[in-house]
């Protein structure tokens, strides 16, 4: 078995200890496997580092291998020359039996569609075809690429094949699950000349979140459904592929039943997920006869489109080109880019973009007007690359708000939840808006809004689980979301601790939830070295699916 990478650095291999000492965990495990023997511990360490930074092995030479044969332990597993922590080897391979067991089978259709008379592009339909004769569909594509309207036809095209089939349609997160609900409607209402309007009407178009959808449930890792209770669904759809770490999808493809239609869509260019694993560029890898790419581009700026694929290509003169241009034009052009000394030197551009959101939160009386805000709240968004410092997170969501001071909850503030809680409904990533209580307007009471679904739900704000503020959100968290002008914050410098952290995928990551205009805030030397700096993930699923 040999390792698979993205893209090739060093980062986790057992030549870069420098970093891996740093680590409290990594200590303490390589303490409780290895308190007399060192070389045996510098493994444990690294291999624990490497799984917290998203690899879900390690690749040893012959004399550490001997290390590890000479010290077996349940803990982990050495597979040919790559090393796994025991559970993470098991997901790896049963992921990998299950997904090859369905690539491997075809579906027979009793009257197949004359496929042409519904695609113009041919991507799309090699998409669909691929989709109604196989249990396992992967459609890629970058933003635009029509995506969401092709599944819209799979799906429609599957219930005339079989009008009682049932659907279920996810998203990793709370947010993705609401942009899907989103274009799976406004792409049904595009339809209507090709297909009946009672069979649209039957496409499904409530999603949930992949917790939602298998059970998620209090104080257990373990899901309600399972090999043992398997989902009822005969068509599972699931957008933001990318996002879904390793984990998380050998759980979901164990939980389908047996002759179960999984459809996997999403940008393998996109980073990969923020937990162990590069499953869907794995899996787009290694299953070449169950893969279509979407091409051509129908709903993107020309400008960003060329700005984000030079930088996955990464062609850093022609990024550093589109940037000075951008440079030289006012902040109504698609692409933006402002280098500044310290972050509070673009206070008064990022409180210029919320101004007409925080004018509209102030006059909120009804649902309607609830509705309308949260589409508000998604024409602007700052994204950073990194937490902490004077260009994270924390900074951003400080010079978003209001000069004022102001109490904790506020009408207007912004949250996101982080972490799953099933006790509310309320998952990693689902937004909320802190607003009067419109049901008792004159209470002087606050509730904090959610849409779930097709659903509007308010929370007393100390009832919500553990959340922040989301005027500002991380690249990684805003996987899934569309805004319409993005500010993507990349700092002013490179140091040891935003240097592996600053990567192509990042940036094309951010660029691509835009839909029309892009700010990129960094110098131009931190630029080039995110353009010329590509990610990599350790894994062995792609040799496992081959």
């Amino acid at each position: 078995m040999t390792i698979q990478t993205q893209n090739a650095t060093d980062s986790a291999t057992l030549s870069a200890e420098s970093d891996v000492t740093n680590s409290f965990l990594d200590h303490r495990l390589a303490a409780f496997f290895a308190p007399d023997n060192p070389a045996l511990a510098k493994i444990i360490k690294t291999l624990s580092r490497a799984q917290s930074e998203g690899h879900s092995c390690i690749q040893l030479n012959s004399e550490q291998q001997a290390i590890i044969k000479n010290n077996p332990n349940d803990a982990w597993v050495l597979d040919g020359d790559l090393l796994y922590f025991a559970r993470y080897h098991q997901y790896e391979t049963e992921l990998a039996q299950a997904l090859k067991q369905r690539a491997n089978i075809d579906v027979p259709l009793a009257n197949a569609p004359e496929l042409s008379r519904y695609f113009d592009d041919p991507h799309q339909q090699q998409a669909a075809e691929l989709a109604l004769t196989k249990q396992l569909a992967l459609i890629t594509g970058g933003p635009g690429t029509g995506k969401t309207t092709t599944v819209v036809k799979i799906l429609a095209l599957l219930i005339q094949q079989n009008p009682y089939a049932t659907f279920a349609l996810a998203a990793p997160t709370g947010k993705a699950a609401m942009r899907l609900q989103e274009s799976i409607t406004n792409s049904k209402a595009g339809l209507v000349n090709l297909f009946d309007a009672d069979l649209l009407n039957h496409v499904p178009q409530e999603v949930t979140t992949l917790h939602r959808l298998l059970g998620a449930r209090p104080l257990t890792p373990v899901f309600k459904h399972h090999a043992d209770n398997p989902l009822s669904h005969d068509v599972i759809v699931v957008d933001e592929a990318s996002m879904i770490d390793l984990a998380l999808m050998s759980k979901l493809v164990k939980a389908l039943k047996p002759d179960a239609k999984l459809i996997l869509l999403g940008d393998k260019d996109q980073l990969a997920s923020v937990e162990s694993g590069s499953v869907l560029a794995d899996c787009y890898r290694a299953l070449q006869n169950n893969r279509v790419e979407l091409q051509t581009t129908y709903r993107f700026n020309e400008q960003i489109k060329q700005l984000a694929q030079a930088v996955n290509q990464q062609q850093v003169e022609q990024v550093l080109a589109l940037c000075q241009d951008a440079n030289k034009t006012d902040d109504t052009t698609a692409i933006n880019f402002k280098s500044v000394k310290h972050a509070r030197d673009l206070k008064g551009f990022i409180q210029h973009h919320y101004r007409a959101y925080f004018e509209q939160a102030a006059k909120v009386d009804s649902e309607d007007a609830i509705r309308a805000l949260f589409e508000t709240f998604n024409q602007f968004k700052i994204l950073t690359a990194t937490r902490e410092g004077d260009f994270g997170l924390h900074t951003f969501n400080q010079l978003s708000q209001p000069d004022t001071i102001l109490p904790h909850w506020y009408t207007g503030r912004a949250i996101m939840i982080e972490k799953n809680d099933p006790a509310t409904g309320l998952y990693n990533g689902d937004i909320g808006l802190c607003l009067p209580d419109i049901e008792n307007p004159n209470s002087g009471q606050l509730k904090v809004y959610f849409i779930l679904g097709e659903s509007l739900r308010a929370f007393v704000p100390s009832r919500l689980p553990s959340h922040q503020t989301a005027f500002a959100m991380t690249i990684h968290k805003s996987q899934g979301s569309e805004f319409a002008h993005v500010m993507i914050v990349l700092g002013n410098e490179l140091n040891s601790k935003t240097e592996s952290l600053i990567t192509k995928e990042l940036l094309y990551t951010a660029i691509t939830r835009a839909k029309t205009q892009v700010t990129v805030v960094a110098n131009q030397e931190l630029l080039a070295q995110c353009v010329s700096n590509p990610i990599q993930r350790h894994s062995g699923l792609a040799d496992c699916l081959s």
